[in-house]
Protein backbone atom coordinates (compact mmCIF):
# COMPACT_ATOMS: atom_id res chain seq x y z
CA UNK A 1 0.00 0.00 0.00
CA UNK A 2 2.64 2.39 0.62
CA UNK A 3 4.71 1.46 -2.42
CA UNK A 4 1.34 2.17 -4.41
CA UNK A 5 0.67 5.80 -2.89
CA UNK A 6 4.53 6.77 -3.37
CA UNK A 7 4.23 5.70 -7.19
CA UNK A 8 0.83 7.53 -7.47
CA UNK A 9 2.53 10.55 -6.01
CA UNK A 10 5.51 10.48 -8.24
CA UNK A 11 3.97 9.34 -11.58
CA UNK A 12 0.39 11.34 -11.24
CA UNK A 13 1.34 13.91 -8.64
CA UNK A 14 -1.70 12.63 -6.42
CA UNK A 15 -1.55 11.37 -3.28
CA UNK A 16 -4.94 9.47 -2.72
CA UNK A 17 -4.91 6.18 -4.37
CA UNK A 18 -8.68 6.55 -5.67
CA UNK A 19 -7.34 9.78 -7.12
CA UNK A 20 -4.76 7.90 -9.22
CA UNK A 21 -7.01 5.08 -10.33
CA UNK A 22 -9.71 8.09 -11.72
CA UNK A 23 -6.88 9.76 -13.71
CA UNK A 24 -5.84 5.47 -14.98
CA UNK A 25 -9.68 6.07 -16.21
CA UNK A 26 -10.68 3.44 -13.79
CA UNK A 27 -13.67 5.43 -12.13
CA UNK A 28 -15.63 2.13 -11.59
CA UNK A 29 -13.12 0.57 -9.69
CA UNK A 30 -12.11 4.30 -7.98
CA UNK A 31 -15.51 4.43 -6.73
CA UNK A 32 -16.64 0.83 -5.45
CA UNK A 33 -12.86 1.00 -3.63
CA UNK A 34 -14.17 4.30 -1.44
CA UNK A 35 -17.66 2.77 -1.04
CA UNK A 36 -15.58 -0.17 0.26
CA UNK A 37 -13.60 1.60 2.43
CA UNK A 38 -16.60 3.96 4.10
CA UNK A 39 -18.37 0.83 4.42
CA UNK A 40 -15.89 -1.29 6.29
CA UNK A 41 -14.77 1.56 8.69
CA UNK A 42 -18.46 2.80 9.21
CA UNK A 43 -20.17 -0.46 10.31
CA UNK A 44 -18.92 -0.49 14.21
CA UNK A 45 -19.27 3.37 14.22
CA UNK A 46 -23.05 2.49 13.28
CA UNK A 47 -23.31 -0.40 15.74
CA UNK A 48 -22.15 1.61 18.80
CA UNK A 49 -24.46 4.66 18.02
CA UNK A 50 -27.42 2.24 17.69
CA UNK A 51 -26.02 0.55 21.33
CA UNK A 52 -25.80 3.76 22.53
CA UNK A 53 -29.10 4.91 21.18
CA UNK A 54 -31.40 1.93 22.64
CA UNK A 55 -29.41 2.65 25.78
CA UNK A 56 -30.27 6.49 26.38
CA UNK A 57 -33.48 5.99 24.61
CA UNK A 58 -34.39 2.67 26.77
CA UNK A 59 -35.58 1.26 23.53
CA UNK A 60 -34.87 -1.84 22.03
CA UNK A 61 -35.50 -1.19 18.56
CA UNK A 62 -32.17 -1.11 17.36
CA UNK A 63 -32.90 -1.28 13.99
CA UNK A 64 -35.22 1.78 13.97
CA UNK A 65 -32.19 3.55 15.80
CA UNK A 66 -29.68 2.13 13.34
CA UNK A 67 -31.24 3.62 10.28
CA UNK A 68 -32.23 6.68 12.13
CA UNK A 69 -28.58 7.27 13.26
CA UNK A 70 -27.40 6.73 9.69
CA UNK A 71 -30.20 8.86 8.42
CA UNK A 72 -28.83 11.95 10.47
CA UNK A 73 -25.04 11.29 9.84
CA UNK A 74 -26.17 11.18 6.12
CA UNK A 75 -28.01 14.66 6.45
CA UNK A 76 -25.02 16.08 8.37
CA UNK A 77 -22.55 15.16 5.60
CA UNK A 78 -24.53 16.15 3.01
CA UNK A 79 -25.11 19.46 4.47
CA UNK A 80 -21.54 20.37 5.01
CA UNK A 81 -20.43 19.05 8.32
CA UNK A 82 -17.38 18.64 7.51
CA UNK A 83 -17.03 22.44 6.75
CA UNK A 84 -18.02 23.09 10.05
CA UNK A 85 -15.93 20.26 12.36
CA UNK A 86 -13.21 22.24 13.02
CA UNK A 87 -15.04 25.55 14.26
CA UNK A 88 -17.80 23.23 16.29
CA UNK A 89 -14.68 22.44 18.06
CA UNK A 90 -13.10 25.35 18.52
CA UNK A 91 -16.78 26.66 20.02
CA UNK A 92 -16.87 23.67 22.49
CA UNK A 93 -13.33 24.06 23.36
CA UNK A 94 -13.70 28.20 24.31
CA UNK A 95 -16.89 28.04 25.64
CA UNK A 96 -16.13 25.23 27.99
CA UNK A 97 -14.41 25.72 31.38
CA UNK A 98 -11.18 24.21 29.87
CA UNK A 99 -11.21 26.94 26.70
CA UNK A 100 -11.30 29.83 29.27
CA UNK A 101 -8.70 28.12 31.94
CA UNK A 102 -11.31 27.46 34.69
CA UNK A 103 -9.96 23.86 34.85
CA UNK A 104 -12.23 23.75 38.61
CA UNK A 105 -12.13 21.04 40.52
CA UNK A 106 -8.77 19.59 42.24
CA UNK A 107 -6.67 22.23 40.27
CA UNK A 108 -8.03 25.19 41.74
CA UNK A 109 -8.19 23.76 45.41
CA UNK A 110 -4.44 23.38 45.15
Amino acid sequence: MVLTGALGTMIYQQADIVDVLIAQGFVTIAVLMLFLNIWTTQDNTIYNFAVAGCNLLRTEKRRLVTVGGAAIGTVLAVGGMYNLLIPFWYFWYFYTAHGRGDHGGLLAQA
